[in-house]
């Protein structure tokens, strides 16, 4: 990503060319991403001012997902037209013209991501309520232009290479049962995802969840889906009854078929088993360093055996 100095240069120059009667006050640094990098600023004009977010996606973004600034700029204008709170997209660069690499210019939203809640019973149920809302959004709505859900979602387990990790990932025995079950069909209608429901990507203000963010990931498919990497981020920030709560919340708001949530989680716990450090890395400036590699490889063993617990208890 491109330094700072680099990053406030670019947003002069975007300024200039939008609002050329408006002044830059002020740039700083948003913390917390992984996906993408974001800045703020405050500019003024008239003697009004303004703060605005820059969102300039990562390189594994820019190369792995077709036109992602213009695909999310669309769909945020869709979210936002359709009452899902989500930063407001105000400006697509899909070139790196104006900030030296693509961007998307958002409506800021005063708040930040909320990893060590006061109320953890609150904070569950609000999680889980938003979730639920996401999933309850109309997937027809003009600019969202998801992907089709696959039919068979494990089918790739039996073809794809399976990746080298720790033992203690347990990514052989994961592997084995989801490329058993490859021809398993989902039995939910598929939904809006948002692809990477995690504390990380809400910002919260006095409590209240107030925001969502990073929807570069959204396609349509099966809620459990996010369910499952809700859960596993749950379990790491606040621990297993928290996680417990949650899902219970969640299908209260929610309902769906859950017989393949242990499936899923499998699905889930494989995604950090080759860069378990970088996961970790994240946590430190969204004030929670005790969240640590050690700590979610911990969890992350209690995660995968409660998902083949609950797959042997449903009789497989």
């Amino acid at each position: 990503m491109p330094p700072a100095a680099s990053i406030e240069a670019g947003i002069a120059r975007w300024l200039k060319f939008v609002e050329p009667a408006s002044t830059l006050l002020r740039v700083w640094p948003l913390t917390g991403g992984i996906s993408s990098v974001m800045t703020a600023f405050m500019i003024s004009r008239a003697g009004d001012s303004k703060t605005l977010v820059l969102r300039q996606p990562s390189d594994w973004s820019l190369e792995h997902v077709p036109d992602v600034t213009c695909r999310e700029f669309n769909r945020l204008g869709a979210l936002c037209g359709g009452g899902l709170p989500v930063p407001a997209p105000i400006f697509c660069a899909p070139t790196g013209a104006h900030f030296g690499r693509p961007g998307l210019v958002l409506e800021y939203i005063d708040g930040k991501p909320e990893l060590n809640p006061s109320d953890p019973s609150n904070y569950v149920d609000q999680f889980a309520r938003q979730l639920a809302d996401i999933h309850g959004f109309d997937t027809s709505s003009q600019g969202l232009a998801l992907a089709a859900a696959p039919l068979h979602e494990f089918a790739r387990f039996g073809v794809e290479t399976m990746p080298q990790a720790e033992p203690s990932f347990q990514v052989a025995r994961s592997w084995a049962t989801l490329a058993a079950n490859a021809a398993r069909q989902s039995r939910n209608t598929p939904v809006l995802l948002h692809g990477d429901f995690w504390p990380g990507n809400t910002l919260w203000r006095d409590g209240a969840l107030v925001a969502v963010i990073d929807w570069e990931n959204t396609r349509a498919g099966d809620p459990l889906l996010d369910l499952s990497i809700s859960r596993l981020d749950i379990c790491w920030a606040c621990g297993p009854q928290a996680m417990a709560d949650f899902t219970e919340r969640y299908l209260a708001y929610h309902p769906i078929d859950t017989a393949l949530l242990p499936l899923w989680d499998l699905c889930t716990a494989l995604r950090p088993v080759t860069n378990i450090e970088a996961w970790a890395a994240a946590y430190g400036p969204l004030g929670r360093p005790d969240i640590t590699a050690d700590t979610m490889r911990q969890a992350h063993s209690g995660f995968v055996s409660q998902a083949f617990d609950a797959w042997r208890q449903a009789g497989h």
